[in-house]
Formats: C-alpha cells, structure tokens, sequence
C-alpha cells in the first residue's frame, strides 16, 4: 500500500522554517528619544532603590521570556511529523506564556508609575498573545494530517503570524519608557533633571546579563535576513536611551 504524506513536503517546510520566529523590519525601529518625550509628567514613585531594582531585574526577566517563545525551537525535516511538531511547539510555548500573566499582573500594580505602566503594556501583550496561541493550537488540532486542506493551512498560518508581528509591535511601540524609572525629575519648575547614576549602572548591568547573547543571535539574524527581533529591538532602544546622556 503506498504511504501518503499529508502535505506536499517543500510548501509545508518553507511555510513553517518561518513560523516561530516573529521579527520586526528595521525600518519600523522608532528613535529612542521620543521615550523622553512620551514622559509628560514626573512618575508617582514609592519604591526605594532596591525596589526598584528588583523591579526593573523581573520586567527585564520577562521581556527575555517573552522573545525566547517567540523564536523558533527547532525546524522540522520530516513532513509526518511537521503539524504535531508545531503543535507540539506552540502548546509548550501557550505555557510559557500563560505561566507569565502572575508576574505581569505584579508588575503592573507596581508603585512606580513607570514600572507599573510597563507591566500593563506587558500584561496586556501577554494575553493578547495567549489568545493568538489558543486560536492558532485548535485549529492545529483539528488538522487531519493525512488530508490537509493546504490553502486553510496557509491562510491559518499567515493569520497566526499577523496576528503575533502586530502584537511585538505593539509591545515595542509601548514599552519605551522604562528606562525613565531612573530619572530623578527636578522638583521646581526649570529644573534640571538628572538621572539615577546607581539605577542607571544596574539597568545596563542587567541588560548585558540577559541579552548579550539575543543580542548577537539578533545581529546573526539580521545578516541574513535584514530585519530584527522585536523584543532585540526595544532593549537595545533602552541602552540608546543612556547612551545619549
């Protein structure tokens, strides 16, 4: 009895290489200065300097958890496999994410305006893309691998992917102003504002711990293909922000 492989191999492997690494194009990469003029106001701030550290240490963690679901594990060969291999995928990464809505859900009660501003945007990010994974995951599972409807696939799968690049681009569209959480607003009207130099110090120092290394698979990445990483993005954003200091 001849074998059927459910899905003609070449189309199926060059849609999917593609599908768990959301990026955005360089192009859409906004000039870290506006962070300053999206400030209107000096920020509500309650917390002490360890405070906020420790703050600042889980908005960064979350940030690098939240680019890890968004890059592809590993790229599948064997055309048998490929849907319960992203099924497989998306369901670990549906986990990773709904396993992060506690720690945004903290953030965002923060009693740093800044900070707490921040965990909302990541809060509302978050389970936006919850949903476009809970979408995406029951369609998979509705596939039947041995009579797949290609085009339903492609449409399916060009959604998912849609849906995921607008919700990055919104977290990075939003999430610009953390590095505010080190300025120390003057307290009289024409005062010269000034920047935290310690908060500064462990904010870049905690930058490099985590994302040294997603920056330099970032800069790989855009060799070969022009674009950026969406969460790549808006950190390095953040390090441009002192850099103009």
């Amino acid at each position: 009895m001849e074998k059927k492989y459910p899905i003609p191999v070449i189309v199926l492997i060059l849609i999917l290489i593609a599908s768990g690494v959301w990026w955005l194009n360089a192009g859409n990469k906004k000039d870290s200065t506006t962070v300053v003029s999206e400030a209107s106001s000096a920020p509500i701030n309650t917390l002490s300097n360890e405070e906020l550290k420790t703050q600042v240490d889980e908005t960064l963690d979350v940030l690098m958890r939240i680019h890890n679901v968004s890059v592809i594990d590993k790229t599948t060969s064997n055309p048998e496999s490929v849907i319960i291999d992203e099924l497989t995928e998306s369901m670990n990464d549906l986990n990773k994410l709904r396993g992060l809505t506690y720690r945004t859900e903290a953030l965002l009660k923060s009693g740093n305006q800044i900070i707490a501003t921040t965990g909302l945007v990541l809060d509302t990010s978050t389970k936006i893309l919850i949903k476009i994974y809970d979408s995406w995951i029951q369609y998979l599972r509705g596939v039947d691998i041995y009579n797949v409807d290609v085009s339903e696939f492609q449409y399916q799968l060009a959604l998912f992917q849609s849906s995921t690049h607008d919700a990055y681009l919104t977290l990075v569209e939003n999430a610009l102003m953390l590095p505010m959480v080190t300025v120390e607003f003057a307290e009289e009207e024409g005062g010269e504002n000034t920047v935290n130099e310690e908060l500064k110090k462990h904010f870049l120092t905690k930058i490099d711990e985590k994302f040294t290394d997603i920056f330099a698979e970032d800069d790989a990445f855009y060799r070969e293909t022009k674009n950026r990483y969406a969460v790549a993005i808006l950190v390095r954003q953040y390090k441009d922000f002192f850099n103009e200091k």
